[in-house]
């Protein structure tokens, strides 16, 4: 009877340790892992959760850990328990049970070496995925700059062959018009296209390079702080222009507007001082040579004084940027380019002066021909062997102008022997030479009882006139006297 109730009571209290999760009863141990690392093994079921149930669940718990750079591990003592968390997320729950199987005297110290293997596994399981992202981010990193230098050389390449292809079929670009009026000539467009594909090349080359540095920085730790700076350097000034754009639209819309009627006037004083040019209209107080240089004139002082006068009034501000830049640009023009304005005010006294007009022959120094062009800042001149030069006006400044209306001046010196008669040897060359070009001239250099030495010129601007002067000269010497002639130079 006794021994019936002792293993009754036996079998009630190994029950009961069973539903109490405190059975002695060992289980096939379950691996708690990190990745392919094992860290610690569990033997005992607690609860309704087996050892395996409970190693699979540590183990999610410790795989999300290792991203979380930031989560320590720690353990908290409850009563007989103890739980071991990773940041606040709990990964398992240690008992006396645990520490026995593991061989431990009680759950503290079995609870610390697990602590530390966790501790131990989870660095060493950061290390190595902060490895291989360093070497993705780096093998990323060279893609993304061969591709950035591909697409850098695409655009590079695309803008050259937009511009080689404005280049090789000019007359492929059209003119800008407004209905009938030519704001801008083919030639003018084509420049602005050829500039325009440049700097959109150039721009999106810088943007494709930014997009790279961008995209590099933020591939590491230690960089990424820079990308947030680098974008807001550059994003920064661009909401704040956006924003003051958006405040000043009515402004803009008004400079816009007195933009294009000074684009429209400028453009027809161009149009009009070119027909009188051309001869197609008849000016009484400017000649068809001086418009050229008139239209220049007139136009920049249309652009400067709309910018010191009229932006003023339309911005309402007397001190607005473009109030400035006009005065800059007036500054510049009269300190900063003073050979050239110095050159134009020469030109402006010639042209306007009359001094000089197409057709005249003139010498400058080693210079000499016919002006065939004047220009405001040079003059054209077509010398000997139909040469083509351009002559700037600040020479003036430092070399002497010999102006010819007829032609050049031909001379030539000769010496005879002592005529019988000067007077009408004298008169005789001079009737002779006047049949070779106009403003006939001759005078006597020297003169002894054996020779007489005499320089003959006119103006002609025949290619053979040395030679015509020296025939007719001659011919008329040997009609007054026989005496020989002992030399000639031309």
């Amino acid at each position: 009877m006794f021994v019936r109730d002792v293993a009754r009571i036996g079998a009630l209290c190994v029950a009961f340790l069973s539903i109490t999760g405190l059975g002695l009863a060992a289980e096939a141990p379950a691996t708690v892992r990190i990745k392919d690392s094992e860290v610690f093994s569990l033997q005992h079921s607690r609860g309704e959760l087996s050892a395996a149930k409970r190693a699979q669940q540590a183990t999610e718990v410790l795989a999300a850990a290792v991203d979380d750079t930031d989560a320590e591990v720690r353990t908290e003592r409850r009563g007989e328990f103890v739980l071991l968390y990773v940041g606040s997320t709990p990964v398992v729950e240690l008992d006396a049970a645990d520490a026995q199987a593991a061989g431990d005297a009680n759950v503290a110290d079995y609870a610390a070496r697990v602590n530390a293997k966790v501790k131990e596994a989870l660095k060493r399981e950061r290390r190595r995925t902060m490895l291989a992202s360093t070497v993705f981010s780096v093998s990323l990193v060279v893609l993304f700059s061969l591709l950035a230098l591909a697409f850098i050389r695409r655009i590079g390449e695309l803008a050259r062959r937009v511009r080689a292809l404005i280049a090789e079929h000019p007359e492929r670009v059209p003119p800008v018009r407004l209905h009938s009026l030519e704001l801008l000539s083919p030639s003018t467009f084509r420049n602005a296209l050829t500039v325009g594909a440049g700097a959109l090349g150039w721009i999106g080359q810088l943007l494709v390079a930014y997009g790279w540095l961008v995209v590099t920085l933020s591939m590491f730790e230690s960089t990424r702080g820079y990308t947030a700076r680098l974008t807001g350097a550059f994003t920064l000034p661009l909401a704040s222009f956006a924003g003051r754009l958006a405040a000043s639209l009515p402004v803009i819309a008004a400079l816009a507007i007195a933009g294009l009627a000074l684009l429209l006037t400028v453009r027809f004083v161009g149009l009009f001082f070119r027909s009188v040019a051309r001869g197609e209209t008849q000016l009484a107080w400017l000649a068809p040579d001086l418009a050229p240089a008139t239209s220049l004139l007139l136009r920049g002082a249309m652009v400067v004084c709309c910018l010191i006068f009229v932006a003023p009034v339309v911005t309402g501000d007397a001190r607005g940027a473009l109030s400035i830049s006009g005065w800059l640009l007036f500054i510049v023009v009269g300190l900063g380019a003073l050979p050239l304005c110095a050159s134009a005010l020469v030109g402006i006294s010639l042209l306007f002066g009359r001094r000089v007009k197409a057709g005249d022959w003139i010498e400058l120094g080693e210079r000499a021909g016919r002006v065939t062009e004047l220009g405001l800042f040079d003059l054209q001149i077509l010398g000997e062997g139909q040469t083509v030069a351009r002559v700037p006006y600040l020479l003036l400044l430092t070399r002497t102008l010999q102006v010819s209306p007829g032609g050049p001046r031909v001379r030539v010196v000769m010496t005879l022997e002592s005529p019988t008669d000067l007077a009408e040897t004298l008169d005789r060359v001079l009737q002779a030479i006047a049949q070779v070009g106009t403003e006939p001239r001759v005078e006597v250099d020297e003169l002894t009882s054996r020779s007489l030495r005499f320089s003959i010129s006119v103006t002609s601007d025949a290619a053979q006139a040395s030679a015509q002067l020296c025939q007719a000269a001659l011919a008329a010497a040997k009609d007054v006297q026989s005496a020989p002639v002992r030399e000639a130079v031309a």
